[in-house]
C-alpha cells in the first residue's frame, strides 16, 4: 500500500503549505470529480460511503482507513491507473 500512496500522491496527503493534495478529473472539460489525499481517494465513487462509514477522506487517518476497506474488499483493483508506477 505504500507503494501506491508514493504512485498516488507522492506519499502525502498534504502540500508543504498544508492544502489537501488533489487531482480534479475532467470529463469532455467538464470538472465531474476529485481525487484527494494519500491514496487519492474519488469523491464520485466513494466520498458518500465513507461519510456513512464515519471517516473523513480529506484527513490522513481517514484516507488511509478507507483506502484499506478497499484493498480488503477489491484488492489493488482501484489504483489501477497507477499500476505500472508501483509495481516497478
Amino acid at each position: 500500500m505504500e507503494k501506491i500512496a508514493k504512485c498516488e500522491s507522492g506519499g502525502k496527503q498534504f502540500y508543504q503549505d498544508g492544502t489537501l493534495v488533489t487531482n480534479k478529473n475532467y470529463r469532455d472539460g467538464v470538472h465531474w470529480s476529485t481525487d484527494y489525499g494519500y491514496f487519492q481517494i474519488n469523491d464520485y465513487y466513494h466520498l458518500e460511503r465513507a461519510e456513512e462509514l464515519g471517516l473523513d477522506i480529506m484527513t490522513e487517518q481517514g484516507n488511509k482507513d478507507y483506502a484499506l476497506l478497499l484493498f480488503d474488499a477489491d484488492g489493488t483493483s482501484h489504483w489501477q491507473a497507477s499500476k505500472g508506477c508501483w509495481l516497478q
